[in-house]
């Protein structure tokens, strides 16, 4: 059994080293163990996880948290899969774990087992995306910690607050995908894009799943967008309406006063003085 080493490594910041591995059906990373701890995902397709007790196939969004020890392989499943690897150093671990490891949401459990979590789709899509910008920048210890810490605290969530709790994965992953621009502008025509299937059937799929038709999701999306960066941002409002792609300004604001009794600046303005 190979013993992969934190020297052998080339970490990107101290303390951490980021890699996505693309498994081709049935190809294999033999059983191995390490001396430094691992954090896990698969964003698609599936992979065959074994460990000395079982062998099990894993799906996107399973994440794994593996301690310096553990002993796994991995292979490709029927389709192949794509999988990220954030490898810990174990003074990382043991600074996160001095902190951290008396809180009850604290997900890295101490036993003798690799832990596994299932990621709802608006986690998934948000760790790899946070994945691809820690990769361009993460030489930096701030922006490194948060990304763990942020990835660490969405093992223990779910996406039960979100529109599209309960729609099978094809397609919260592409709801999720949706929540921000530049495919919040494109409206349901990118779920048509995303996914590969109909109008038709997208449209049947979200109204028994979420009771909702793609114009109303994107209704609220857009929304939920508008509200947050009206809050937040500090971009003028005619850029905010492009972005939610309701067309030009006076149609943005007349459907956001339709629905919260106030115009984007008043709603802004408010926002504003209760924040002080």
């Amino acid at each position: 059994m190979d013993l992969i080493r934190w020297a052998h490594l080339a970490p990107r910041a101290d303390g951490c080293h980021v890699a996505r591995s693309h498994y081709r059906p049935g190809s294999v990373l033999a059983m191995h163990d390490h001396d430094f701890a691992e954090l896990s995902w698969i964003e698609r397709g599936s992979l065959i996880h074994e460990t000395p007790r079982q062998r099990r196939e894993l799906t996107a969004g399973a994440a794994l948290l593996v301690r310096p020890g553990h002993c796994h392989g991995l292979r490709g499943g029927s389709g192949g899969g794509r999988l990220v690897n954030i490898a810990i150093s174990t003074t990382m671990l043991g600074e996160l774990e001095s902190r951290y490891a008396g809180d009850p949401a604290w997900p890295w459990a101490s036993s003798d087992d690799i832990t596994l979590f299932q990621l709802g789709p608006a986690d998934l899509a948000a760790i790899s995306s946070g994945f691809e910008r820690f990769a361009r920048t993460g030489d930096q210890p701030l922006l490194r910690d948060a990304f763990i810490c942020d990835c660490l605290a969405r093992l223990r969530g779910d996406d039960s607050d979100e529109l599209w709790h309960g729609a099978p994965p094809w397609l919260a992953q592409a709801c999720a995908a949706c929540t921000r621009p530049p495919r919040l502008a494109d409206g349901p025509a990118a779920l048509a894009q995303l996914t590969g299937r109909s109008r038709e059937h997208i449209a049947r799929s979200l109204r028994q799943h979420c009771g909702l038709s793609p114009r109303e999701l994107f209704v609220e999306l857009r929304l939920r967008y508008a509200t947050e960066r009206l809050a937040l941002g500090n971009e003028d409002i005619t850029t905010i309406a492009q972005h939610c792609g309701t067309g030009n300004r006076s149609h943005f604001t007349t459907s956001f006063k339709h629905r919260y009794g106030c115009t984007p600046g008043a709603y802004r303005r408010r926002s504003r003085l209760a924040s002080g």
